[in-house]
């Protein structure tokens, strides 16, 4: 059994997300990966993610999800974005603001590779986060 599962655009669909459906410490459905993944991201860099690590898919508001479900196959993009966020990944180079930016696009562009038909709903889920996901990038620096 293999211990990391790889992604890119070219092996998009050839293979399961290894992550697990498990219940949060606030009654919450989370996902939880089961391997170690590594992504390359749309500028090339290797982007890794650590077995054990816990996120909530798309952070959609409960009101919404009739409209775009927060568990469905944007779950890659929403899995880099979180691991982003809570790494502070190039923040220290980039700065605060750069650094959102760049998780925010990243995700934008894996949901886009996933879900292309669905383009216009997910800009429009990419701009509700540029704007409101402050408060949680603001939430996980050091």
């Amino acid at each position: 059994m293999q211990d990391k599962i790889d992604f890119s655009l070219e092996t998009l669909g050839e293979q399961l997300i290894p992550v697990a459906y498990v219940l949060g410490s606030d009654d919450r459905k989370v996902f939880i990966t089961t391997k170690m993944i590594t992504f390359t991201l749309s500028n090339g860099e290797l982007f890794f993610i650590d077995k054990g690590f816990r996120f909530d898919g798309s952070s959609i508001p409960r009101i919404f999800w009739w409209f775009v479900p927060r568990l469905d196959d944007r779950i890659l993009g929403s899995l880099i974005h979180d691991m982003m966020y809570h790494s502070d990944y190039k923040r220290k180079q980039l700065g605060d603001k750069k650094a959102k930016e760049l998780a925010d696009k990243e995700m934008l562009y894996w949901w886009n590779a996933q879900l292309p038909k669905r383009k216009r709903i997910n800009k429009m889920m990419y701009l509700f986060v540029k704007y409101f996901g402050w408060r949680i990038f603001r939430r996980t620096k050091d």
